[in-house]
């Protein structure tokens, strides 16, 4: 069968000259991002829509590389209409939340690396893994259970409720000062006194953004193979569906020594499935550990991104949803206020609650404060609760 590839010229462009795409609902974790930049350099180039020269994937990497001080960054061109270019926004990011992990061998592949360091994990996230798999940790999203009327709170092991008066009369308040919903989750920060990490430091001369047109290349689809160690395990029926509707936009990530796929393993399966003879590679030259850390931190940073709701209803409701991953089951789903991202807490991140507002804390930095905190009561006051309207769940 012949292949759908849409991957176009590519080349090692200025950042000045590129714009993040106006309306990507997306927010991924930039300082996760950036950390990987510098550890291993940008191994998979970001998709730019020719014309417009907005980026469709990849928004996220180029905002970390422009916190680092890069002056240029590894691009591909695509040449698509504004519909596909919205449906690539809308699937890059939903094919990867689609994926969940083996993680008994992410477990394994972790504790056999020499260091964690340009994994995106740290010692203490692989303890919580090794937790999760024996089952001893819950989900903390899915095992509270919110009274239908009145907005929880919930802080590390502290949960309570506020009368719906009473928070709306304190929300009011809040937003006088932060009038939107990413200004009032920061003074929710402050208010409780949650550390905040140390800024990613620029490194000006860093980048290795270099790219020749040899380093993108269409190459038989059975000269490259899966990784034998990949841990993520993903929807390759959705994918599937975005390579039959909008083909190959982005080149999958291959090692020259090994022919091992680093990232986009689904998308190759999907390619096979579909009979396809060629498939778009990028090619990256690194050692077995290096291979290993890149595999790991590529599905680590997907994890760790959100989505703004507002914003991914707009982009939903404004194309159709053919090759994007959503159903209109959960289309349906989000616009009536129901979750917009399928999947578990990222480990090694927890989540602050206040009503409406959702706060994502490292749990090393959440446990340390918590430390600190001697009562759900202590939690009201640092907010500015009134104490009266607040109460413990039985």
């Amino acid at each position: 069968m012949k292949s759908n590839i849409k991957v176009g010229q590519v080349a090692s462009v200025a950042i000045s000259t590129l714009e993040a795409y106006p309306t990507n609902p997306r927010r991924g974790d930039i300082d996760a991002i950036a950390e990987s930049l510098k550890a291993h350099g940008q191994y998979r180039p970001i998709v730019v829509q020719h014309g417009t020269n907005y980026i469709l994937a990849g928004n996220h990497t180029y905002k970390a590389a422009k916190k680092l001080g890069w002056k240029k960054i590894k691009i591909t061109y695509i040449d698509v209409d504004e519909a596909t270019g919205k449906k690539i926004v809308i699937a890059d990011n939903r094919l990867t939340d689609l994926a969940g992990y083996n993680e008994p061998l992410l477990k394994s592949l972790l504790q056999a690396l020499p260091e964690l360091d340009g994994t995106g994990f740290t010692d203490a996230e692989v303890e919580a893994l090794d937790r999760l798999i024996d089952g001893k940790d819950k989900n903390i999203m899915t095992d509270s259970k919110p009274l239908p009327s009145d907005p929880e709170v919930k802080a590390s092991a502290w949960k309570f409720t506020v009368e719906k008066d009473a928070y709306g009369a304190w929300r009011d308040e809040l937003y006088i000062d932060a009038p939107t919903k990413q200004k009032a989750i920061k003074a929710i920060k402050e208010r409780l006194g949650l550390p905040e990490r140390p800024p990613v430091q620029p490194e000006p001369n860093g980048e290795r953004s270099d790219i020749t047109a040899e380093d993108v290349e269409t190459v038989g689809i059975n000269e490259v193979m899966v990784h034998p160690l990949n841990p993520r395990e993903g929807d390759t029926g959705a994918i599937i569906e975005s390579l039959t509707y909008m083909g190959q936009y982005r080149p999958i990530v291959v090692n020259k020594r090994t022919k091992h796929i680093l990232s986009g393993n689904h998308t190759y399966q999907g390619a096979v499935q579909l009979g396809w003879e060629k498939i778009a590679v990028h090619w990256i030259d690194v050692d077995d550990i290096e291979e290993i850390k890149i595999l790991i931190v590529d599905n680590r940073t997907s994890d760790l991104a959100t989505y703004d709701p507002k914003e991914l209803n707009k982009l939903l409701t404004s194309t159709s949803l053919k090759g994007t991953g959503f159903s209109p089951e959960e289309v349906a789903d989000i616009l009536a206020g129901g979750k917009s991202k399928p999947g578990h807490q990222p480990i090694g991140r927890t989540n602050v609650r206040v009503g409406e507002h959702s706060i994502r804390v490292h749990s090393e930095d959440l446990n340390a404060w918590a430390n600190t905190i001697q009562s759900w009561q202590d939690i009201a006051e640092l907010l500015g609760l009134p104490l009266e309207a607040c109460s413990q769940e039985e």
